[in-house]
């Protein structure tokens, strides 16, 4: 890896033993929970074993990731809409990428990472070119056998040195402005080859959600995924991310003794290192473990163990089931599961685009299950074969649980099934004119 500065970075821990330039981020956390948002989607690589060994919030930047290859340092950067997408210059100074080049600069080996829900303007010498050239380089590519490259690498150093005419920055000369747009920039002997340097560990993550949508959308698309993958599908992913974002806020505090003074007092924890910029490197670290207890400290997802009911007319699933014989218990039991599955569908439906798809891609997959359930049952007990049906469904929608659907308990997926009954794409007998036969039976009651 790329260092750029002075920082002796010969053990893990050197990073932090430098002093943050200032701390003033800590002070305004209840303006910037849409960072506590980005500081979570990769505290969440700890839960699947993304890589991250652990997070520490607000030092030297807004916070820093430790993996296996060293520390990035991640700014979080939201735009509003109205602002529309970076230019070059602009994610340079108000992106904040002219201070990370600083803090490159002062640290040493490090990475570098931009979160923003901005976009990036696109074309020659401008912002999202600069980035296609990082990701490049990052890569192994070489810029100087690529003109879209060496392009975005002198507008890079352009825009860079603009920044520094600007505000003062670590490494970065400040230069005369040109005279005229037209002028060429002056660029100082071996900038370039800092400015390159740096591309190659820096990376920009654009379009994260807006603050308006990025607690819906990383419930969905990375808590709940991430808790299925580890096994942890019976709790609520929403309970889990906000407690998760808890343990983010509590972390970001400015009392970097609070909570935690008596691991820095003891020392047990620090290996040796004592100060209080030790501990307050301790107070603001976010563990796997942390992310652990967070998610594992949310109760048990309704959805997933308890079953509740939502009143509805169940007489087209009776019918069915009277027809191909199932019990008056078994009968009972299928309009409780419907009821339960029901209310979940009424509690999980999120107005997110593709929700409905997830719900036709769960009933098709069910509908599968169904089909060979009933190729068994009718093989196996001729012309009455309802009652071997049910059997077969629950065996064979309890195994499928774990890996058909998210979230969704066998009991569910059954009584899944018995809605999809009840809309008549599931029988439990020959088919027959449901409503034909409803209305005889109206007819003899009445008599």
């Amino acid at each position: 890896m790329t260092g750029g500065g002075s920082a002796d970075a010969g053990g893990q821990e050197a990073l932090f033993d430098a002093a943050p330039v200032d701390d003033s981020g800590a002070e305004t956390q209840d303006r910037f929970s849409w960072q506590h948002h980005c500081i979570a989607a990769d505290a969440i690589r700890m839960l699947v074993g993304g890589g991250v060994v652990r997070i520490v919030c607000e030092v030297h930047q807004d916070y820093v990731i430790e993996d296996g290859a060293g520390f990035v340092l991640v700014s979080c950067k939201h735009r509003e809409a109205s602002r529309g997408p970076f230019t070059l210059s602009e994610l340079c100074l108000e992106g904040g990428v002219a201070q990370l080049f600083a803090r490159w600069q002062e640290l040493g080996d490090v990475r570098l990472k931009l979160v923003t829900n901005a976009g990036l303007v696109a074309g020659k010498g401008e912002s999202a070119e600069l980035v296609a050239a990082c990701a490049a380089i990052a890569g192994g590519a070489s810029i100087d056998e690529d003109e879209t490259r060496r392009r975005a690498r002198e507008a890079f150093a352009c825009a860079l040195l603009a920044a520094g005419r600007r505000k003062q920055f670590t490494g970065i000369p400040v230069t005369p402005k040109p005279k005229k747009r037209s002028d060429p920039v002056e660029i100082p002997e071996g900038f370039i080859a800092k400015v390159e340097a740096f591309m190659r560990v820096f990376t920009l993550k654009p379009e994260m959600p807006p603050r308006q949508m990025i607690h819906t959308i990383h419930v969905h698309t990375v808590m709940q995924p991430a808790l299925i993958e580890v096994g942890l599908a019976h709790l609520d992913a929403t309970e889990a991310y906000d407690s998760l974002l808890a343990t983010i806020a509590d972390r970001n505090r400015m009392d970097g003794l609070s909570g935690r003074y008596q691991y820095w007092f003891w020392g047990d924890q620090l290996e040796g290192q004592r100060g209080t910029q030790a501990a307050l490197v301790l107070a603001r670290t976010i563990s796997a473990d942390d992310v652990q207890r967070a998610c594992s400290a949310t109760r048990t997802k309704h959805s997933g163990v308890l079953l509740r009911a939502l009143e509805s007319d169940h007489t087209k699933l009776e019918a069915k089931l009277l027809a191909g014989r199932v019990g008056p218990v078994r009968r009972r039991e299928a309009e409780r599961l419907r009821e339960a599955w029901l209310a979940f569908r009424l509690e999980r439906r999120s107005g997110l685009p593709g929700d409905s798809d997830e719900q036709y891609d769960l009933e098709t997959r069910i509908l599968g299950i169904a089909g060979d359930a009933e190729s068994a049952a009718i093989t196996a007990a001729g012309d009455v074969w309802g009652d071997l049906l049910f059997s077969e469904l629950k065996e064979r929608l309890r195994a499928a649980s774990e890996g058909l659907a998210v979230g969704v308990s066998a009991e569910l997926l059954l009584g899944a099934a018995f809605e999809l009954t009840s809309r008549c794409h599931i029988w439990f007998s020959e088919e027959f004119d449901v409503n034909a036969a409803l209305a005889d039976v109206q007819q003899v009651g009445a008599q």
